[in-house]
C-alpha cells in the first residue's frame, strides 16, 4: 500500500489553483478586449437627397447644371454643394465646381473651359462639414456646340 504525503497533496492543489486562477484572468481579459472592440454600428444612411436637374445654356465651352438637394430630418448646414464633371469616357469626374453655403434647395453651377463639341458627364453633389455626409446625384450627359 502506497502511502501520500498530505504535504504533497496540499502543494498540488494550491498549484492547481493558481493554474486555474491564470487562465480564469487570462479569459476575463480576453473577453474584455473582445467587447471593447467590437465595431459600434454606424448610421449609414444619407439624409439627403440630391438631383441632376439639368444642363442648360449649353455653348462650344460653357454649360450651367441644375441641381437640387433635398432633405426631411437633416437640420445641420450645408458645407458645400455643386457639379462634379469630366469628360463622359473617364468613369471618374476629376473637375469639381463648387460654392460653400448653409442651405438645401436648387442650385445653379456654371461650368467653364469646356471643349467644343465633346461629350461630358455631370452629377451634383453636396457635402456636410467634415464630411460627416455627402451625397451624388445620377449622372447627366451633355454635348457641348
Amino acid at each position: 500500500m502506497y502511502l501520500t504525503n498530505p504535504f504533497h497533496s496540499l502543494m498540488a492543489y494550491v498549484y492547481a489553483k493558481k493554474i486555474i486562477m491564470r487562465y480564469f484572468i487570462l479569459f476575463f481579459f480576453m473577453l474584455m478586449i473582445t467587447i471593447s472592440c467590437k465595431k459600434k454600428k454606424e448610421d449609414t444612411s444619407i439624409p439627403f437627397t440630391v438631383t441632376t436637374d439639368s444642363v442648360r445654356s449649353i455653348t462650344d465651352s460653357t454649360a450651367i447644371v441644375y441641381g437640387t438637394v433635398r432633405s426631411e430630418d437633416y437640420e445641420g448646414s450645408v458645407y458645400q454643394r455643386g457639379a462634379r464633371w469630366g469628360l463622359r469616357e473617364s468613369e471618374y469626374f476629376l473637375n469639381v465646381e463648387y460654392f460653400t453655403v448653409d442651405t438645401l434647395g436648387t442650385f445653379s453651377v456654371d461650368l467653364t473651359g469646356l471643349y467644343p463639341q465633346t461629350e461630358y458627364g455631370v452629377r451634383a453633389f453636396i457635402e456636410t462639414p467634415g464630411n460627416i455626409y455627402a451625397a451624388v446625384g445620377e449622372t447627366l450627359v451633355f454635348r457641348t456646340k
